[in-house]
């Protein structure tokens, strides 16, 4: 206006500007930056104040001025004469951005909701949206998109879902991503598990014995199964067991397969099938599980014969051979003791032609088809489990705690890791190194040598559903029990989980005699004086810090102490801990103590004993006096 706009002539010498300075800025706060005074022309729209580095009120004052004092007060006169003062205030508020933190990613197995928990945004404002999901997933439910800490419902297909939380203050913005991966619970993180039942789920057998699969095909109870409640000789699980031609599980319309003609060339297939079973009568014969286009289970049928682990198969094709196959009698089933038995039939070994390869716990055996023309198959919609006809013929004589089918032949890491999961939580020993589902090795045999007897321990392993919070080797006449410190009458009830996923407390003894028979004096424990220790010493593996747990020996021992050593030669002056505490677990009183079992410590057992002339040890003693 004053320049040229609408009178190019008039007071071409004067030049206003606004002038700002500070009034008064938060504590501690730097001083503002303004722009050069020669750059706040009245025509200007706008001007930037910057350096404004603290949160809080910071206070300026303006002023009309001239830039050129030879002017004259013409701006005083103008502002005098509308009423107006030259100068004013104004106040401009800073708030801390608040940063978005939409917390870690997580897995999800085997359910359908969880809770996010992102930052508090505080005097700002949040929102949850949805970025990304499986393609053909339906959108889950944010229950309240506004709560950093809110509810979400409706994760039904398995695979990675991506979720926005955004934090506003004032016109600013600030966004964080979090990624949840919803899978199916898979044994030892074997993907593609085509039927999976476990007795170790709460509830009855209606609710427990269900198939964990994705293809959730439940096997139907035939006769009343029951579930036996847990114990000691199962490692705190329950189990199911008294199969019998009136007692099984029967499912005729397995999903397994799609049709049940036989000669379909959609059944052939390599397949692995894995169990964990506890045969009670020794040299017997019966069916662990089997498929079939009929009721006999038999192709293939996984079975115990003569107590030993066998399999059967009709191949249907090639030249004269063996139909079955069946384990060495040096590796037969123990009876009364928890094994792990696995089969596989391989079609791509031996040029093609196939192998099968058995397995009990953790020993192999392979059996080369030759050179004759194989193919082998998953026959038939009729899946059983206890009881079938034909080959090894009967009702399983035992227990029965778990069983998976793959179709398809596990590579042997997978058949590894399948096998650890069922071994830490059926306290079976492996004649194998243990690994956790990411292939980590839990107890490696060759570093923890001289150690490898009655191995068994403690573990959390999320994508396998194992949460061992109590274990002890089901050998027999085995008595060590490790536990979290929540001991209890079962698994489920305990209620003192691991820490985190992938913890796992693993130990082993070196196979001498778990009684008082080699001299150790200690005098100064409050538990009274101890004169001999176990014969036996265990190791440990201790496998991302596992914290304190309880150590449980049944009572029976005077004055008992558990020792550590970092060292397999113990002296009085390792450590000593009183196992005073007693527990009672299913009827059995037990010594117990706390502690913290580091990894690739030893320890063992000390206490008093009378012994006849000093020799310690007698398997038998009694006297008349």
């Amino acid at each position: 206006m004053y320049k040229g706009i609408v009178n190019s002539s008039y007071f071409q010498d004067f030049d206003g500007r606004y002038r700002l300075t500070l009034v008064s800025k938060p504590a501690g706060a730097a001083d503002p930056v303004f722009e050069p005074y020669n750059n706040t022309l009245f025509t200007n729209a706008t001007t930037t104040i910057s350096n404004l580095n603290m949160p809080g009120e910071y206070v300026f004052k303006i002023k009309a001025d001239t830039y050129t004092g030879t002017v004259g007060a013409f701006l005083d006169e103008e502002y005098a004469c509308s009423g107006s003062s030259l100068e004013g205030t104004f106040s401009v508020f800073v708030s801390a951005q608040v940063g978005a933190n939409a917390g870690s990613a997580q897995t999800l197995i085997g359910t359908s909701q969880t809770t996010f928990n992102g930052n508090n945004p505080g005097v700002a404002t949040g929102e949850w949206t949805l970025l990304s999901k499986p393609v053909g997933a339906t959108d889950p439910v944010i229950a309240t998109p506004s709560a950093y800490n809110t509810s979400v419902t409706g994760f039904n297909s398995p695979g990675t879902y991506t979720f926005t939380w955004t934090v506003t203050t004032g016109t600013c913005t600030s966004t964080s991503n979090k990624t949840k991966k919803i899978i199916n619970a898979t044994a030892g993180e074997d993907s593609g598990a085509d039927f999976w039942v476990k007795s170790d789920d709460a509830g009855a057998i209606a609710t427990a014995w269900k198939d964990h699969s994705s293809n959730a095909d439940n096997i139907p109870n035939v006769g009343g199964i029951t579930l036996s409640p847990a114990d000691r000789a199962h490692n705190f699980h329950p189990y199911t067991t008294e199969y019998s031609a009136s007692k099984y599980f029967y499912n005729t319309n397995s999903v397994l397969n799609t049709t049940n003609v036989y000669t379909d060339p959609s059944m052939r297939s390599s397949v692995s099938v894995f169990s964990a079973v506890r045969p009670t009568a020794a040299n017997a014969i019966g069916r662990i599980t089997g498929i079939d286009d009929d009721a006999n289970a038999s192709e293939p049928g996984i079975s115990i014969n003569s107590g030993m682990p066998h399999i059967y198969k009709y191949f249907g094709n090639g030249g004269a051979q063996a139909n079955s196959n069946t384990m060495s009698a040096a590796n037969a089933f123990t009876v009364n003791k928890s094994s792990v038995f696995s089969a596989i039939q391989d079609q791509s070994l031996n040029s093609g032609r196939g192998e099968r390869i058995l397995g009990l716990d953790g020993t192999y055996e392979t059996f080369n088809l030759g050179s004759t023309t194989n193919t082998f198959n998953v026959l038939g919609k009729h899946l059983k489990i206890g009881f079938a006809g034909w080959d090894s013929p009967g009702a399983f004589p035992g227990d029965i705690m778990e069983v998976l089918w793959f179709k398809r032949a596990l590579t042997p890491n997978e058949q590894s890791r399948v096998n650890s999961y069922l071994a830490v939580k059926n306290g079976t020993t492996l004649n194998e190194n243990y690994l956790s589902t990411d292939s980590n090795i839990v107890w490696d045999r060759t570093m923890n040598t001289g150690y490898n007897n009655n191995i068994f321990g403690i573990a959390r392993d999320n994508i396998t559903l194992l949460h061992q919070k109590q274990s002890g080797s089901t050998n027999i006449g085995q008595k060590l029990v490790i536990s979290t410190t929540g001991f209890a009458d079962s698994n489920s009830a305990n209620a003192t989980g691991l820490a985190s996923d992938l913890q796992f407390l693993m130990t082993g003894d070196n196979g001498l005699k778990q009684s008082l028979i080699t001299p150790l004096s200690y005098t100064t424990g409050s538990n009274g004086a101890t004169n001999y220790r176990f014969e036996s010493i265990w190791k440990v593996q201790n496998t991302n810090t596992v914290s304190t747990v309880t150590v449980a020996w049944p009572k029976s021992v005077k004055n008992l102490y558990l020792v550590q050593s970092p060292d397999a030669a113990f002296e009085d002056t390792d450590t000593f801990t009183p196992m005073t505490t007693e527990v009672t677990v299913n009827g059995v009183v037990y010594n117990t103590a706390n502690v913290i079992l580091a990894n690739g410590q030893y320890f063992t057992f000390a206490g008093f004993e009378q012994a006849p002339g000093g020799v310690a040890g007698p398997d038998f003693w009694v006297k008349s006096d």
